[in-house]
C-alpha cells in the first residue's frame, strides 16, 4: 500500500535522496522554482514557476499524488543529470521479486540473478564477468524503476512502470539477443517507429524532462523511458507485448522464426 504523502514529508524525501528542497517553493509561488498547491476546484497542481507562468503543469485529485508526481519528476530528472544515483534515489523500498520464469530465461540468455544486492535492488548481470548489469528498484510510490550499467560506468535510467512486470516483459526482450544468439537463430523483425504502436496505446510527445509515456485505452500509465533514440522505440515494442502471458513471449523469442508474436 503506497504510504500517504504531504509536503512537509515531500521536503524530507527529497533530502534523503540528496536533493536540495530548496528547488520547492513553500508557502506560496517563488520564481524559478517547483510548486505544489491546491486549485479552487478541489484538484491539486504541479508546475514549474517561471516569469509568472505556470510551465508543464499537471493536475491531480490529491495533495499525496501531487507529492508523489513531482518527486517522481524530480527524482527522474536528477538521475538523468548525474546529479543524483538511482541507487540514491530509488533506495527507499524493499527489492522487487521477480517470476522464476523471467530468472530461467535470463539464465538461458547467459544472465544470473541476485535477489537483493546491498542496495536494495534486484539484479540481473552478464555471467560471468559482470560487464552488463540490469537494476531493479521498488520506486518511492510503490512503482518500478530498470536501471542499466555497463563495466563500471554509473547506472543509467532505463524504463519506469507501475508494475513489475511490465518490467519483466521489457527484460525478456532485452535478454533475447543473448539467446537467439547463443541459438545461432535469425534476428528477429520488431516494432519500433513511433507510427507501430500496438492498437490501444499511446505514446505521448517529449515532456518538458526529456521523458515520454506509454499509455494505453483508458490513459493509464503502462511505463515511462527516455524521450531518444533508443527509449522511443522500446516503448513501441512494449507496447506489443503487455497484453501477452509471459510465457507466450519468451516461446516466440525461442521459436526460429518468432512466432506467433514477431517475425524474421
Amino acid at each position: 500500500m503506497v504510504t500517504i504523502m504531504n509536503i512537509t514529508e515531500l521536503r524530507r524525501a527529497l533530502r534523503a535522496i540528496g536533493i536540495s528542497d530548496r528547488v520547492l517553493a513553500i508557502g506560496g509561488r517563488a520564481e524559478y522554482s517547483w510548486c505544489v498547491e491546491p486549485s479552487t476546484d478541489g484538484m491539486w497542481e504541479v508546475f514549474w514557476y517561471e516569469r509568472g507562468n505556470k510551465n508543464g503543469l499537471v493536475r491531480l485529485p490529491s495533495e499525496s499524488d501531487a507529492c508523489y508526481q513531482i518527486l517522481g519528476r524530480l527524482a527522474y530528472s536528477q538521475v538523468l543529470a548525474g546529479t543524483v544515483t538511482a541507487r540514491q534515489a530509488f533506495n527507499s523500498r524493499p527489492s522487487p521479486g521477480t517470476s522464476q520464469l523471467l530468472v530461467e530465461w535470463a539464465q538461458s540468455a547467459g544472465y544470473a540473478y541476485t535477489s537483493n544486492d546491498h542496495s536494495g535492488a534486484t539484479i540481473f548481470w552478464t555471467d560471468p564477468g559482470g560487464e552488463t548489469r540490469f537494476y531493479i528498484r521498488r520506486r518511492f510510490d510503490d512503482g518500478f524503476v530498470l536501471t542499466s550499467t555497463q563495466r563500471a560506468s554509473n547506472e543509467q535510467f532505463e524504463l519506469a512502470a507501475p508494475a513489475v512486470e511490465t518490467i519483466e516483459r521489457h527484460l525478456v526482450s532485452r535478454f533475447a539477443w543473448g539467446f537467439r544468439s547463443r541459438k545461432r537463430l535469425p534476428r528477429l523483425r520488431l516494432p519500433n517507429d513511433p507510427t507501430e504502436g500496438a492498437a490501444g496505446f499511446d505514446i505521448s510527445e517529449k515532456d518538458g524532462d526529456g521523458f515520454c509515456t506509454l499509455t494505453d485505452h483508458a490513459h493509464q500509465v503502462i511505463a515511462v523511458a527516455r524521450a531518444s533514440a533508443t527509449g522511443v522505440p522500446e516503448l513501441v515494442a512494449l507496447s506489443h507485448l503487455v497484453s501477452h502471458p509471459l510465457a507466450d513471449i519468451i516461446a516466440s523469442y525461442e521459436h526460429p522464426e518468432g512466432r506467433p508474436l514477431f517475425a524474421v
